[in-house]
């Protein structure tokens, strides 16, 4: 009985905070987005109508990311063997391109405010003028974020795609951490004596 009642509180303790994670994944977004809806809502006449688009363009992206970081955390103390540094890394990974992409969505969705930069010549200008311009405004803000975002989101996967963590930078020659490395060119040696290099990664 004792092994019995020692195996089934270690596994409810393992696996506790990995459903606390996903009761907050279900219920923390709906909560932060009904109050944030509501003070956007309480403050929306008392502030300059380019933070309210700001403000109105986030509140989805943010609750998803919300979302998104207790979810994270749940498969980050998934107590199985999977849970493993390799799947850690690629983990991180997954949920930097998400949260990059979310705040590109909101920046995106953010776009309007650019029309606000025509308020002053708004009076110069015909409709058809002011229209046009807005929407010039608004692809080339929305082009810049799209490539600003398409640009993070690689950089999130470069150390993985472009620096393999087991060849030397320089000659690409593979090594063994830990052991003997050989390399093809003979300056790329560190001077930390056999076995070492300052360009590994």
């Amino acid at each position: 009985m004792e092994i019995g009642e020692i195996s089934l509180l270690s596994i409810v303790t393992a696996v506790a905070p990995m459903a606390l994670f996903v009761l907050l994944a279900l219920f923390a977004p709906l909560v932060y987005r009904r109050i944030a809806g509501k003070l956007i809502e309480k403050f929306r006449p008392h502030q300059p109508q380019w933070i309210s688009i700001i403000l109105d363009s986030y509140l989805s992206p943010t609750t998803i990311l919300l979302r998104a970081v207790f979810i994270y955390a749940a498969l980050w103390v998934l107590p199985l063997e999977l849970n493993t540094p390799t799947y850690r890394s690629v983990l991180a990974r997954i949920m930097q391109v998400t949260a990059i992409c979310l705040i590109a969505w909101g920046a995106w969705m953010a776009a309007p405010v650019c029309r606000l930069l025509l308020r002053s010549a708004e009076n110069k200008l015909d409709i058809a003028t002011n229209r046009t311009m807005g929407r010039f405004f608004e692809n080339i803000f929305r082009a810049v974020v799209g490539v600003v975002a398409g640009i993070a989101g690689v950089g999130a996967f470069g150390h993985s795609l472009y620096r393999p963590a087991d060849r030397c930078w320089r000659c690409r020659y593979r090594y063994y951490p830990g052991g003997a490395v050989h390399h093809v060119k003979p300056d790329c040696r560190g001077s930390a004596g056999a076995g070492t290099s300052l360009w590994h990664w």
